[in-house]
């Protein structure tokens, strides 16, 4: 395989936009109009995108940049920083909720099946049993969209039972491990990591199936200047997904790499996932998601994790997706 071209780092990525713009004669408009820049966090259904700029399926002016946290990957989107943001449906509908430009859900990376967990010691029984107890959580989106769903279905127990802490992502391991949490909202490939120690699972996203979903989300203005370059990125993305079902060993392998743990450990995260093909993708856009959107959107009001209702019109587009076969 050529060697993993991506960044580290967003900073890193803005001082590439810079070296460009002075060492090449590119301005900064010409810059931004000649780069795609994606953005995303450690997550298994996010590495198809890793695998595809080391198997030559993205173009050269293709930047991945992985930054620490979901959080962190909205900043960016925000701030212009990626055009291309990996993330959660619920965190998308928070984005649109608070944003005045047009952004579009361009394809569904991956449906979650038990990546996405709530771990706690062996010796804690159920939800109910962690009145009073200190539960980490990113904060982002997710992991609140996550607590509050098992509140939820919890009967006896509320939010305002809990004691949350703020935690990023890669401190959960750690955190947990010295008992300074008694429990963590995750995903993988934490959710593995801290399973081979005295935890055990005490809800995960198979129990609300359909409602965790990761998305590429892109402005308007983006699909404007940029329609070719997402056209091929688009393409890049399913030639990915069709490799690894092809090659699952090798991909496999690759992809345990890219998050640093063993390929067994990958293997076990990535059965907690589903990473639709490019049929499936169109089905599921042209039936089920608007009908997700609306589900969540009713969720996530009702837990004020956002304001006010959405407008669904426009929230995503099937055009990419549409113009491959």
């Amino acid at each position: 395989m050529q060697s993993i071209r991506f960044f580290n780092s967003l900073f890193l990525t803005l001082l590439t936009t810079l070296y460009f713009s002075m060492f090449t004669g590119c301005s900064p408009q010409e810059e931004k109009t000649r780069s795609l820049r994606i953005g995303m966090n450690t997550w298994p259904g996010y590495e198809p995108f890793v695998l595809a700029k080391d198997l030559g399926y993205l173009a050269d002016n293709v930047n991945i940049s992985r930054v620490d946290s979901a959080t962190d990957v909205i900043k960016a989107f925000r701030s212009d920083l990626v055009d291309i943001a990996c993330t959660t449906l619920d965190e998308a509908i928070i984005l649109k909720s608070k944003s005045k430009e047009s952004i579009k859900i361009i394809a569904i990376m991956d449906i979650s099946k038990g990546g996405d967990v709530i771990i706690a010691r062996k010796d804690t029984g159920s939800m109910l049993e962690l009145k009073g107890s200190r539960i980490g959580v990113e904060s982002s989106t997710l992991g609140s969209f996550m607590l509050a769903r098992a509140v939820d279905l919890t009967p006896g127990l509320e939010l305002n039972d809990l004691k949350i802490v703020n935690l990023g992502y890669e401190y959960h391991v750690r955190e947990f491990n010295k008992g300074n949490i008694d429990a963590v909202v995750t995903f993988e490939p934490v959710k593995t990591k801290l399973l081979k120690g005295y935890a055990h699972v005490l809800f995960d996203s198979s129990q609300i199936p359909g409602e965790i979903l990761d998305v590429m989300i892109v402005k308007e203005k983006t699909i404007r200047e940029k329609k070719s370059a997402l056209d091929k990125a688009m393409k890049g993305w399913f030639r990915s997904v069709e490799y690894i079902s092809r090659e699952p060993n090798n991909s496999m392998k690759a992809m345990s790499e890219y998050e640093e743990i063993s390929l067994d450990e990958f293997k076990i995260a990535y059965v907690g996932i589903e990473v639709p093909s490019l049929q499936e993708n169109k089905r599921f856009m042209s039936e089920q998601l608007q009908d997700s959107i609306i589900k969540l959107t009713k969720i996530l009001y009702k837990n004020k994790l956002i304001t006010k209702e959405v407008v669904l019109k426009d929230f995503y587009s099937d055009e990419f997706i549409k113009r491959l076969n």
